[in-house]
Formats: C-alpha cells, structure tokens, sequence
C-alpha cells in the first residue's frame, strides 16, 4: 500500500514538473505582438507553398490572396474593437442615467440631511471601487509584461 502511495505520489509530482516546465516554455500569451497583415499573408503563403508545392507564379498570387484577406479580417477585428468601446460608452451613459433618475426619485422621498448622508456613501462606494479598479488594472499590467510567472 505505501508502495502504490509513492508511486501515485512521485507521478503527480512528474506530472506537476511537466506541467510548469511546458507552461514556463510557452511564456506569457499576452506579450506577443499582433502580426501585420504583410507577415500574417507571408507566413500563410510560405507553409502553402511548403505543404502544396506551388511554383513561384502560384506562391504570390497566394500571397496576394492571403494579403487581401489578411487585411479584410484586421479591418473587422479593429471595427469590432471600436464598436465595444462605443457600446461599453453608451451602457456606462445609460448606467448614469438610472443612477440619476434612482437618486432624483430618492431625494423626494428623503429629507435633505438623509439626502447628504446617502450622496455621501454613495461617493465612498465609488472611490472604493474605483481603488479596486485601480488595482485590478495594475495586477493585470504586471502579469502581462511577465511579472505574475
């Protein structure tokens, strides 16, 4: 039984080594740059041509259609980009615009000692989480330059 044990044992810790060494190999996801479109259709046009044997004539109309394409999908990958941020503005609008008409509500019904005393946690809460906020940005910034291995 203690042999089966240290068995299991030593093959969870392989098996845990194995892991980490492949992981520490492979290196951050986030610290690669994005590919032009130009190395994106080079790279594409070259393992065609490798694994297709295309002649020289073939290898850069290839190319030509690679590049098209490469440059198409950037095109909708940065719309789509934009078009979050739009969406994430105008949601953040229309978050303002409830938290407005909820306090407005609340300010007829609340005397205006009560109405100071709510503002005034409702700004606390804001700073906390805009601390929070802050703070998540910068844990992420580290891990992504390499710091959180």
């Amino acid at each position: 039984m203690k042999q089966l044990t240290m068995i299991a044992a030593s093959l969870a810790l392989f098996m845990a080594v194995s892991f980490t060494a492949q992981a520490q190999q492979r290196g951050p996801q986030k610290e690669r740059q994005r590919m032009t479109a130009e190395e994106k259709a080079q790279m594409q046009t070259d393992t065609m041509a490798a694994r297709l044997e295309l002649s020289e004539a073939q290898a850069a109309k290839v190319y030509e259609i690679n590049l098209k394409y490469a440059q198409e999908m950037d095109a909708r990958r940065e719309a789509k980009k934009e078009e979050a941020q739009l969406q994430r503005a105008a949601a953040k609008e229309e978050l303002k615009a409830l938290r407005d008409a909820k306090n407005n509500e609340l300010s007829q019904v609340l005397d205006q000692k009560q109405m100071e005393q709510f503002m005034a946690q409702q700004a606390k809460r804001e700073e906390k989480m805009k601390g929070r906020m802050e703070k998540k940005r910068m844990n992420n910034k580290r891990m992504h330059k390499g710091g959180g291995q």
